[in-house]
């Protein structure tokens, strides 16, 4: 669970979380990672003053009902389910519309640690008696706390503890390891895309504000922006940019800055050379500043954490805030939200969606609060 106090990013809790980050820096360390480096943010962002988005018709997302599909723990305890992905077709000895989530938590029995989760479970479901399956199980995804799948069933980790982006193989097979430079520490968003037939991986990080691609052609990393912003918590208060998903028929990439309140939209991502893009408390400069836009802050946008992109191309937001899920369009409108769990605030940490017309849509999400996952549908 996050945690979570106000909402509101100020200036005050720039002093409160580095005086936290002081404080646990003996009890917990970052990831282990050479040459570790913490870029200081240019300005802290107070989205308190942003009013509410004004809703207009058209949106899907308030009317669909919520179900319950199946706990998300593993056998051995693991539990705080985070990352998640669908698999859209059968490939692999993976069966379309199986649901992959990984948990960021060890047990109960080891003290249920943040960051120390081994696991990641495979959920059909379909069919009576659901029940989630382990799918892996290794040190290597220490923190595993985002999921991608490419269309052969290639399950992408991000690993936090670990510091990795691991490619597991169906169907349980290892691939290389796709690591990055020494300033990446703590992974902490992933998206596979594929666009006119070009394979490319994103990746951001938990600490240093910097968004990388992976270029299957010359296997190698450049960070292709820096400076978001991030509150370089500690493992269940880490606000930062993360919740990657990805439009392929207007080939856009979207994310949050879930420290300062904000859902990014960055046009075609592929294009973009080493550092063109940079980060400002304005928006964005650089060659290619004119690719990324923050297309909503504050309002409802409450400490999010997750995104997806819809059949209709609308792109959800998931808040850990409030655990509201906020629909909006790729020029920013606002479409009405829904509110996913009524219990305690920092439930939400994973969204995907599966299907390809509004009857037919399924959104999937994780719940902390019981560690289970749900869907939205319409029936």
């Amino acid at each position: 669970m996050l945690w979570y106090n106000s909402g509101r990013v100020v200036a005050q809790r720039t002093l409160m979380c580095a005086a936290v980050v002081a404080l646990f820096s003996s009890l917990y360390a970052a990831p282990a990672a050479a040459n570790v480096r913490f870029r200081p943010r240019p300005i802290t962002l107070d989205t308190s003053r942003f009013p509410r988005q004004v809703q207009v018709p058209g949106g899907v997302i308030e009317s669909f009902t919520k179900h319950y599909v199946s706990s998300s723990m593993d056998a051995n305890g693991d539990e705080n389910p985070y990352g998640i992905t669908v698999a859209a077709v059968t490939a692999g000895g993976i069966l379309t519309g199986t649901v992959f989530v990984c948990n960021f938590n060890n047990s109960q029995s080891l003290d249920n640690i943040q960051g120390l989760g081994t696991s990641i479970e495979a959920i059909y479901p379909y069919g009576t008696n659901i029940k989630p399956r382990r799918w892996l199980q290794d040190e290597r995804i220490t923190g595993c706390n985002a999921l991608s799948i490419d269309p052969a069933n290639r399950v992408f980790i991000a690993s936090y503890d670990s510091n990795l982006v691991w490619g597991q193989l169906p169907p349980f097979s290892w691939g290389n390891p796709y690591e990055p430079s020494t300033e990446w520490t703590g992974p902490w968003g992933i998206a596979f895309t594929q666009f006119q037939g070009v394979d490319h991986l994103y990746v951001t990080g938990a600490y240093d504000g910097g968004l990388w691609r992976y270029d299957y052609a010359t296997h190698s990393y450049i960070e292709i922006c820096n400076n978001f912003f991030d509150n370089h918590g500690i493992p269940g208060q880490i606000l930062a940019p993360s919740g990657l998903s990805y439009d392929s028929v207007n080939d856009i990439l979207y994310f949050v800055e879930g420290y300062a309140n904000t859902l990014i939209s960055i046009r075609h991502p592929e294009r973009i050379t080493a550092g063109g893009l940079e980060r400002t408390p304005y928006g964005f400069t650089g060659t290619y500043g004119s690719y990324a836009t923050v297309l909503s802050q504050g309002g409802y946008i409450n400490a999010p954490i997750s995104t997806t992109v819809l059949y209709n191309r609308h792109v959800l937001v998931e808040n850990t805030g409030d655990d509201y899920m906020l629909e909006f369009g790729s020029d920013g409108s606002y479409y009405g939200r829904y509110l996913a769990d009524t219990g305690a605030p920092g439930a939400l940490f994973g969204v995907a969606p599966y299907g390809t017309t509004q009857s037919t849509t399924r959104i999937y999400y994780n719940d902390d609060n019981d560690n289970s996952l749900y869907y939205l549908s319409q029936h």
